[in-house]
């Protein structure tokens, strides 16, 4: 056979040109050396071999080229230019290499066996505004650590029965990807991942709901299970992910952490899109019972992004439903470069190398933080809490900046922690706008101090009386000084008090005519160090 078309090649000039119906070669190897094949739209080859292009063959398919066997192209081009034919796989396990990529337009599987990619493929066809098909039907596609480019930008630019498109490699080999040119389009891109070992279908949902800025825009999205018999699980990470230390503390986490990892890269964006995203994942990739080690709550998994760059972005968000075995978080804008699955109780850390919140000797709260790879970070919001539920801003700080890889260290003080239990956590502020939190950190501030303090009547209207009483019959009360601290931490009043102006029994009266209603806390100094504290509540 190939000395047939070793002829044709000389009869017609370098050019074959098919317009039969039908043409069939039963061959092991169809070699195209130098020839340009035209496919006129009303034709169909069918192959029962190989085919291998090479030294600047080409083919221009209007038509239909059915293959029983390998696509092997070597040439320095991409093999198709702009028609706009089908392909047919139509054998058992077949694959599609070579030196070069082939850039098909409509690509069909059908036959038996898996379908592998030896070489970086494009589906959807070159010429402008392409859209080419990749029909999956019943057929698995193996990526085989390879990117398989989907340019057409239509939702149904992939269809398939119950055929899936298997990622399934970490990054060493490679990752498998699908590279969707997507653009400035919204709807929900359905990625058919599926795992051949267990033949669970594995979809990847980016449904967008705002489009972004530009043209070319593209998502490429990866998937892998990790090895349950690793130590510790989910191995081998992603790059650029370190470890899954946990969040609180320090100490291993993958016992939290879904088995399964997504790589995800959103490039060509001058804005990035707005989308939900929907992970799948299998039964035995949360349950211990299946073989991990984990000891999650599935329906407590939320989805947590690593950025490549500063950390892990948080809280963990989205919400899991255990009878499909899927996660769904909305509104993302931020998608590189590495997303997992996490027991919302227990995330994965930030670039914190520490936050530290203590009591000082004059029982103010000294804060204190170290952050290493401090990248696009505008500010830091030091924010506190009575009941670690509903935080309010206490302090804004500016951030440093990456410099040279240095550790930042940075400060924070509360002239005003609240009587009893206060709790403070870090609001990280991103350049554009992405906001990740830090653990919370406790302290306590207790009747410890030689005075005691009651307060009548509370809730009080416009005076009230404070009375002090000692503990300590030893001690003499001296000159002191009344702060009334608000919700936020600020103090909005104060008054001076000299011990001869106690009445006998160390009380004193105060006007509260410029309180506003609310709550405060009335905190009791020396001038120096804090006496005590207590709540109290303002009607007007």
């Amino acid at each position: 056979m190939n000395t047939f078309y070793t002829f044709l090649k000389k009869a017609f000039a370098s050019t074959i040109v098919v317009c039969s119906l039908l043409l069939n070669v039963n061959a092991q190897l169809w070699t195209t050396d130098n020839v340009t094949v035209t496919v006129q739209a009303t034709a169909t080859i069918t192959v029962q071999g190989d085919i291998q292009n090479q030294n600047g063959g080409q083919f221009f398919n209007s038509g239909t080229i059915d293959l029983s066997g390998n696509w092997i192209h070597n040439s320095a081009n991409n093999c198709f230019s702009t028609s706009a034919g089908t392909v047919i796989f139509n054998g058992a396990s077949q694959t599609i290499g070579g030196t070069n990529p082939t850039t098909f337009n409509n690509l069909t599987l059908i036959g038996t066996g898996i379908k592998t990619l030896n070489v970086n493929t494009t589906v959807g066809g070159a010429y402008v505004g392409p859209a080419g098909i990749l029909s999956l039907g019943t057929r698995n596609l193996d990526l085989n650590s390879k990117t398989l480019t989907i340019s057409n930008s239509s939702l149904s630019a992939i269809t398939r029965t119950t055929g899936f498109i298997i990622s399934e490699t970490p990054a060493v080999p490679g990752y498998g990807n699908i590279l969707w040119n997507i653009g400035a389009n919204t709807g929900a891109y359905v990625y058919p991942f599926g795992n051949a070992v267990t033949n669970n279908y594995l979809p990847f949902t980016l449904n967008i709901t705002t489009a972004g800025v530009g043209a070319n825009g593209s998502a490429m999205v990866a998937t892998y299970p990790t090895n349950t018999a690793a130590t510790p699980n989910n191995r081998p990470l992603p790059p650029p992910v370190p470890s899954t230390a946990a969040y609180w503390g320090g100490a291993e986490n993958s016992m939290n952490v879904l088995d399964r990892w997504w790589p995800v890269t959103v490039a060509n964006y001058t804005t990035n899109p707005v989308s939900s995203l929907t992970f799948s994942y299998r039964e035995s990739e949360w349950d211990a019972t299946g073989g991990s080690t984990n000891i999650i709550t599935e329906a407590n998994l939320g989805a947590q992004r690593h950025n490549g760059v500063s950390g892990w972005i948080m809280p963990p968000a989205g919400i899991d439903n255990p009878a499909a075995n899927t996660c769904t978080i909305t509104g993302v804008n931020g998608y590189n470069i590495a997303w997992v699955l996490v027991e919302k109780d227990a995330p994965l850390p930030v670039s914190l190398l520490s936050f530290n919140a203590a009591l000082n000797a004059n029982k103010q709260t000294d804060l204190k933080w170290e952050v290493a790879n401090e990248d696009n970070v505008l500010h830091y919001e030091i924010e506190k809490s009575s009941d670690a539920k509903k935080f309010t801003f206490l302090q804004n700080v500016t951030a440093i900046g990456l410099v040279n890889g240095k550790t930042n260290a940075y400060k924070g003080l509360d002239i005003s922690p609240y009587f009893g239990n206060t709790y403070y956590r870090l609001k990280i502020v991103k350049t554009w706008g992405e906001i990740s939190y830090s653990p919370v950190r406790v302290v306590s501030l207790n009747n410890s101090s030689n005075i005691s303090v009651s307060i009548y009547p509370n809730p009080a209207n416009s005076n009230t009386t404070v009375v002090l009483s000692l503990l300590n019959t030893s001690l003499t009360l001296t000159d002191f000084r009344i702060e009334f601290i608000d919700m936020y931490g600020q103090m909005v009043d104060m008054a001076f008090i000299k011990k001869e102006n106690l009445k006998l029994n160390n009380s004193v009266e105060l006007n509260l005519q410029n309180i506003a209603p609310g709550n405060y806390v009335v905190r009791i100094t020396d001038g120096v160090s804090t006496l005590e504290s207590v709540k109290l509540m303002v009607q007007k």
